[in-house]
């Protein structure tokens, strides 16, 4: 998967680009929801689910 980064103010924004074999709501869900995010990508936590909200990366 390729990520296309561009700075955005003083701050980065990563759009990730992918096809997935799955619903459109268990796509959603595993975004939205932390404990079955941590089941694909355990780094990342779900913060605001809002405009201008965010998802935290833990590296």
């Amino acid at each position: 998967m390729i990520a296309d980064i561009k700075k955005v103010g003083t701050n980065y924004q990563a759009i990730f680009s992918r096809k997935l074999l799955h619903s459109v709501e268990d796509v959603w869900t595993m975004f939205t929801e932390n404990e079955k995010l941590k089941q694909w990508f355990d780094e990342l936590c779900v913060g605001k689910l809002r405009e201008g909200g965010y998802f935290k990366l833990r590296i």
